[in-house]
């Protein structure tokens, strides 16, 4: 018998035809019915068996249990770039582990026979301290950019800067347990752009691990309120406005038509355009929380005004 949990991001294949990234809780208000998942919001089960149940579930009325076999689904993104999160249980500790092929999965991890995390580092099976409890709903985090991918397992950085044997786009996302003892799935979260306040925050400074591990090393190692390289603003304020920490990187353009507005709009960001009739006057905001992707906003109200200055604030 073997209970092996473990989840593979499988590299982009020229040609293929990946469904759209994703976000699967198994309910039925994103239409999933209770039996198997085969068929179902474009999932396939591979082998063995992938049920829809209502009896063990982390969030809502219904999640996935599998058992003997995996599940799959494409995912369509050009991007290198993934944020992924998901909760599962396994209910033993594994007896074997699993047999992986390194080259056709960017990205894995999963549970051995002492119950450690085994994550895959440039193709090469690593163990790690962290252990997962068994009848416990878990919930694992992974950032992958440039080539590189991190896990957090309930909010803990267990592993970073993991080398992956492929930088291609992502196509595919499979799950797989190797026992007919049942392990479970619920509440994935897959995004190519970023899914702010959902990644882990070590240090609990308002910028999140992945940030702070792409750009410092570490995930601990950079101080939020010390001055960047950009400006004068400090860190946190250039991974909030999405820029260079290290060197000047100026976001906002100015227009010749009298009221136009427009910025580098920035993904998972908010922007509010403010104005004042002169520098020694408080900016007041006429325009708040517009998207992304909107770059660019048109003051009709000031367009006579003798003078005037437009300040926009980018926030999370």
């Amino acid at each position: 018998m073997r209970t092996v949990l473990f989840i593979i991001v499988g590299c982009m294949v020229a040609g293929a035809q990946a469904a759209s990234v994703l976000f699967e809780d198994f309910e039925p208000s994103n239409g999933v019915a209770t039996g198997s998942l085969d068929g179902q919001n474009g999932w396939s089960v591979d082998s063995g068996s992938g049920n829809v149940q209502s009896s063990v579930v982390q969030s809502g009325n219904q999640a996935l249990e599998i058992s003997a076999g995996g599940v799959s689904k494409g995912i369509s993104t050009n991007e290198s770039v993934l944020w992924l999160h998901f909760y599962a249980r396994i209910t033993e500790a594994p007896q074997l582990d699993p047999v992986l092929d390194p080259a056709s999965a960017l990205v894995a991890f999963y549970v051995n026979t002492n119950l450690n995390l085994v994550v895959l580092s440039n193709g090469v099976p690593v163990e790690l301290a962290a252990q997962i409890p068994v009848n416990v709903w878990t919930r694992f985090d992974i950032y992958c950019n440039s080539g590189v991918w991190n896990l957090a397992m309930d909010g803990s950085n267990v592993a970073s800067g993991l080398p992956m044997v492929s930088s291609n786009a992502f196509d595919q996302v499979m799950v797989s347990n190797e026992s007919a003892a049942s392990s479970f799935l619920d509440s994935l979260d897959i995004a190519d752009t970023e899914q702010v306040g959902k990644m882990p925050d070590s240090d609990a400074d308002g910028i999140p691990d992945w940030w702070e591990q792409e750009n410092f090393g570490g995930v601990t190692n950079c101080t939020a309120g010390a001055p960047s390289g950009n400006g004068g603003l400090t860190y946190k304020e250039t991974y909030v406005a999405v820029l260079d920490p290290f060197s000047y990187d100026p976001p906002f353009m100015a227009l010749d038509n009298p009221g136009a507005v427009q910025w580098t709009s920035k993904a998972s960001r908010l922007h509010d355009v403010e104005w004042a009739p002169c520098l020694q006057s408080n900016f007041v905001a006429i325009a708040s929380d517009i998207p992304w992707p909107v770059d660019s906003y048109f003051d009709a109200a000031h367009t006579n005004a003798p003078s005037g200055f437009y300040r926009v604030k980018i926030h999370l």
